[in-house]
């Protein structure tokens, strides 16, 4: 969970939360379409719980601009964000099953691709080498 800690002092803590501790949150999510927001969904479902959504998006910038201004909380994965890049928000970590599914990153083919995004594919692939188990 990512959240403004002046916006929702009561999320403040270490110990992990779970989803029926969000039911009188308001939320920043993913759009519906989204797998992660799918899973979300379905342990939300789970739980008995209706979430209060104030936002949904597809851009993480856009979620994490909502939660900066204290709109709502997101549920994010872990290790999605790098906490020194969001300075002013804070991090809770809620009891969740793994996701069964493990993200892919692909760029476009040579020619097509943004220099951006091929840097951040080429450093991705070396991270992922560096940290491999």
């Amino acid at each position: 969970l990512v959240y403004h800690p002046q916006a929702f002092p009561q999320m403040i803590g270490e110990t992990p939360l779970a989803l029926a501790d969000l039911a009188d949150v308001s939320l920043c999510l993913a759009e519906p379409s989204r797998y992660f927001r799918r899973y979300l969904d379905g342990h939300f479902r789970e739980s008995g719980v209706t979430p209060r959504v104030k936002v949904e998006s597809a851009s993480v910038m856009q979620l994490m601009q909502s939660v900066f201004l204290g709109l709502g909380c997101a549920v994010v994965p872990q290790g999605s964000l790098l906490p020194d890049m969001i300075p002013a928000l804070r991090f809770r970590p809620l009891t969740l099953p793994p996701m069964l599914r493990q993200a892919a990153l692909v760029v476009a083919p040579v020619g097509k691709v943004t220099a951006l995004a091929q840097n951040f594919f080429v450093f991705a692939q070396a991270w992922l080498a560096e940290n491999a188990d």
